[in-house]
């Protein structure tokens, strides 16, 4: 730490900057903000700094996947001039093969995001704060997303991006999409039964109120066992508390296993799980890493999966004709019914 807050203050020395003391000591990092409908705009940094936009960024560094994807989303990529190693990877990224290799696939490092020369860089409350610090130190505009705890976060993120990037009309665009999804699939499920339902993971963690995940549960149509506990956020469970829950579905990332069958082997391995509904019936719904992982709106394939899973009878023609009042929702419903998760 000392090594960081010295390398903090000689950045700051030799770009003739008198450093701030959050910088320097330390304090809390929050959410930028963006003030002004038209250019020039004000943005809040993480620190409380305030800088000038006179014009949307035209050197882009996205640090963090969310910030790739969204640039994506918002049809923002023009003036990037990087993002992370994992937009190309197929098990994390919704992204792959849009970004074309001409631009500089970053791993969040300080030294390399300075040496790219940008005018705005994209981060997160999981970002390293020395990172975020030092970048602040060197006059860079940040955009630090508050919070993804859930599908308004999700909205309020992209908005805020937008803001900087003059692309509210893409950002609308985009989470009326999201959230005409969502609607279209609470409608389909709103007359059903709500099967009990556990997210665990390959370690124990398990996911309550306050989380994308429970959103994901109830916007699905089920019932978040975890809501029996004094559990919010996320936390751990073992497997005897886990078991007396009682869970008709279990939601596992293919982290714990690739199939159904492959999940079924594991658990079987521990006979605490033999008579537990969800394992007794079958009824195990693996979603994909770059589903359950992401706080972008691609996070909304995820409840249209599960949904299906809670539900096997969901897409029948009688439900479609009484919920369906567009063309992108019936495709949702059809791509949806005709991919079915294992």
């Amino acid at each position: 730490m000392t090594i960081s807050l010295i390398a903090i203050v000689t950045i700051a020395f030799y770009c003739d900057f008198k450093p701030n003391s959050i910088l320097v000591i330390g304090g809390a990092l929050t959410g930028s903000t963006v003030l002004g409908e038209h250019f020039p705009k004000t943005i809040t940094d993480p620190i409380g700094q305030s800088f000038t936009l006179n014009a949307p960024a035209k050197r882009i560094v996205s640090a963090i996947l969310a910030g790739d994807e969204m640039l994506q989303q918002l049809n923002a990529t023009d003036n990037v001039i990087s993002v992370t190693h994992l937009a190309d990877d197929d098990v994390f990224s919704n992204v792959v093969d849009h970004f074309p290799k001409s631009i500089y696939r970053n791993h969040a490092e300080v030294e390399e995001i300075l040496s790219l020369t940008p005018d705005l860089v994209i981060v997160a409350p999981y970002t390293n704060a020395i990172t975020v610090r030092l970048l602040l130190a060197n006059h860079i505009p940040v955009i630090r997303f508050p919070k993804h705890n859930s599908f308004q976060d999700i909205d309020d993120n992209i908005h805020l991006l937008a803001d900087v990037l003059d692309k509210k009309e893409q950002a609308d665009t985009t989470v009326q999409n999201m959230w005409r999804r969502i609607r279209y699939i609470e409608c389909l499920v709103q007359k059903q039964p709500k099967p009990r339902v556990l997210y665990f993971t390959l370690n124990g963690a398990t996911a309550g109120k306050g989380t994308l995940t429970h959103e994901m549960i109830q916007y699905a149509g089920g019932y978040n066992v975890v809501n029996e506990t004094n559990i919010t956020g996320f936390s751990r469970l073992t497997n005897e508390y886990a078991v007396s829950l009682h869970p008709d579905v279990l939601f596992l990332t293919d982290w714990f296993a690739k199939t159904k069958q492959e999940a079924l082997n594991k658990l079987s391995k521990n006979p605490l799980w033999k008579d537990v509904p969800a394992v007794a019936n079958k009824r195990i719904f693996i979603i994909k890493s770059k589903t359950s992982g992401t706080v972008t709106p691609f996070r909304v394939k995820g409840i249209e999966e599960l949904a299906a899973v809670l539900h096997p009878g969901l897409y029948a023609s009688a439900n479609i004709t009484r919920c369906e009042s567009s063309d992108l929702q019936s495709q949702t419903a059809r791509t949806t019914s005709q991919n079915p998760t294992s």
